[in-house]
């Protein structure tokens, strides 16, 4: 099993089941809501295949314990991801009858606070549609190395119409004829499938793809390492998609600066968290990072003293 840690993308998350949407900043959705809109969909197209896709790497290692396990398809079941079936991507039926709504609610409630459920409607059978993703979950980089893409994970799946060239993104979508998730806000949102045919054996990521899924992943991993270190800090009364934009917005500053020294990032973030948000709207700040001239490491100190903070 790689190491999990709190990265995005290229990555499966800590193993323990984590529930805590503190931690994974979205929102939790309303599930009598979501239930009505989610099944109104889907009935809307009854010939379709519809499926929920479940990222098990956020209950593991017990994801085969779970209530989607039952029924589902574990889509790491074969020789080619030996010790990663308990951190899998999980295609689950559903049934358009009587019971779906009970289905979904049961889904629903399980990944609560957690990025790792979307529901997609297939021109194909289940089966084949795991076959056809069988060589898109480890992605080619630089030297020859391959990574696990998480596109189960809807942080990522949110972002990759907008990273991948439009052939892999094809590999990925052209099977489905809709694909929804809820986003960090808890919105229901519509990734844009591919009606071209490309059939891809493998994804390959070139530099900038490579860049933009780590980069990706950094306010998430900011924002865990702030709250294993110094939870006091995080403001209770705003929401979790709140929190995570305060800190994104640091990380896009850090970018946009030049600011490249991991502890003045994170002075970054930690600033946009007391002063929820102001600090990532101050010109003060910004004259104080186009001059560079704090010492590295001491970014924070530096904005005490300059009255940022």
């Amino acid at each position: 099993m790689p190491d999990q840690g709190a990265s995005v993308g290229l990555a499966t998350c800590r193993g323990g089941g984590m529930r805590d949407p503190l931690y994974f900043t979205v929102d939790d959705v309303v599930v009598k809501n979501a239930v009505q809109e989610l099944s109104t969909l889907m009935l809307n197209s009854p010939e379709m295949t519809w499926a929920a896709l479940v990222d098990g790497a956020f209950d593991y290692p017990t994801c085969d314990t779970t209530p989607y396990a039952r029924s589902g398809i574990n889509c790491f079941a074969s020789a080619q991801f030996e010790g990663l079936e308990k951190a899998a991507p999980w295609l689950v039926p559903l049934t358009l009858d009587a019971t779906l709504q009970q289905q979904l609610t049961v889904l629903l409630r399980h990944c609560q606070g957690r990025p790792m459920l979307s529901f997609a409607a297939s021109r194909i059978s289940l089966h084949e549609l795991r076959g056809a993703w069988q060589g898109l979950h480890m992605v080619n980089v630089i030297d020859h190395q391959q990574l696990l893409l998480r596109f189960a994970d809807t942080r990522v799946l949110a972002a990759l119409p907008s990273i991948l060239d439009a052939d892999q993104w094809a590999s990925i979508s052209s099977p489905l004829a809709d694909w929804v998730y809820y986003d960090r806000t808890a919105r229901l949102s519509r990734c844009p499938v591919s009606l071209r045919s490309n059939a891809s054996i493998g994804i390959t990521l070139n530099t900038s793809q490579l860049d933009q899924l780590l980069q990706l992943s950094h306010p998430d991993a900011m924002l865990a390492m702030i709250l294993e270190s110094i939870p006091d800090i995080v403001p209770e009364k705003i929401s979790c998609s709140r929190r995570y934009a305060l800190v994104a917005d640091s990380h896009d500053i850090a970018l946009k600066f030049g600011v490249k020294c991991p502890a003045d990032v994170f002075s970054l973030a930690v600033a946009s968290l007391l002063s929820d948000g102001a600090s990532n709207i101050d010109s003060g700040l910004f004259s104080i990072l186009k001059e560079k001239s704090w010492p590295e490491n001491g970014l924070g100190e530096y904005l005490v003293e300059r009255g940022i903070l």
